[in-house]
């Protein structure tokens, strides 16, 4: 599992964990149950369901999140 170090925001940490899951097609795109969607050459991502699959991954994103 990839830790979050104390450096990088949150919200950096997402971006970037969420392109390398398209790159590497862990994360399927443009299908009826996707977190993600391309339209029009823009990214669309479905929230909550996006951030709760990130703080299951990362549950230490909670404890970050209230400091």
């Amino acid at each position: 599992m990839q830790k979050i170090d104390d450096i990088t925001p949150l919200g950096e940490h997402f971006m970037q964990l969420l392109k390398e899951a398209i790159l590497t097609q862990e994360l399927i795109i443009n299908e009826p149950q996707s977190l993600v969607h391309t339209v029009d050459d823009t990214l669309l991502i479905i929230i909550p369901s996006i951030f709760m699959r990130y703080v299951g991954e990362f549950p230490q994103t909670q404890i970050i999140a209230k400091l």
